[in-house]
């Protein structure tokens, strides 16, 4: 009979307890983890595709948007521009102070901000509802808002065990058999279309809509909104080309 010495013993219980109670928390964080690789990776597997034509946008303090202006761009001016309503589309997560440097920045130039929110992530992580607990914040800006709740059946029985039990944070819950995380964010935005049509729904005809859908760090430029709202004929769509700024 082989007799294992106590200390030798000690610590093999040590080691056999530390290992289950990691992968206890692994898998009961998965998707936290999941998502925590993912974005430190995506420099590796996430490349930009360049626009096939660029168009340079000329602007300096005092210029004026007028049929000059929009002939240097290649377009005409628009017959109609004060019959022409600005919609600023944002997916709402947690960037609430982004939110305000936003709606201060375009405050001038769009008519209505349609914030879509939900309580989950794209890649299924419980959180928090952070305009609607901090809508008060925004209140210089409540006439131009409209603000739509997607949320997850799921994770609206999670944001109840929260409450219940006291619970700072959550894990999130498993995509269905098969999605993506980009599928996620394809259909929030088909929500966000939908609330689009039901606003637009509300407003005087006949009427033409500028919509700009960006994320929510993805900042246009006032003077770039002005000049698509003051020239026409550039098509059904236009991707805007912003500088990326990295602040420490």
């Amino acid at each position: 009979m082989v007799l294992v010495p106590i200390r030798r013993l000690l610590v093999l219980i040590l080691l056999l307890f530390i290992l289950t109670l990691t992968l206890f928390y692994g898998y009961l964080y998965q998707y936290q983890i999941r998502n925590t690789l993912s974005y430190a990776s995506r420099p590796l597997w996430d490349h930009d595709e360049g626009p096939s034509k660029v168009v340079p946008h000329f602007y300096s303090e005092g210029l004026r948007m007028d049929s000059h202006t929009c002939s240097l761009h290649g377009w005409k001016k628009r017959g109609d521009e004060d019959n022409v309503k600005v919609l600023d589309a944002i997916l709402m997560s947690t960037e609430l102070d982004l939110l305000e440097i936003r709606l201060n920045k375009l405050d001038p130039i769009v008519d209505f901000f349609l914030i879509v929110e939900s309580n989950a992530t794209f890649t299924g992580l419980s959180k928090d509802t952070y305009f609607e607990k901090n809508s008060a914040r925004f209140n210089k800006f409540r006439d131009k808002i409209v603000y739509s709740l997607y949320a997850s059946s799921f994770c609206q029985l999670i944001t109840i065990i929260q409450h219940a039990f006291a619970f700072d944070s959550l894990p999130g819950y498993p995509l269905s058999g098969g999605q993506t995380a980009w599928e996620v964010e394809a259909h929030t935005r088909s929500v966000m279309t939908i609330l689009l049509e039901q606003h637009m729904k509300t407003l005087p005809t006949p009427m033409k809509y500028l919509v700009v859908m960006s994320d929510l760090d993805e900042i246009p430029s006032l003077q770039t909104i002005q000049l698509l709202k003051t020239c026409g004929d550039f098509g059904d769509s236009i991707h805007l080309q912003l500088r990326n700024f990295l602040y420490r």
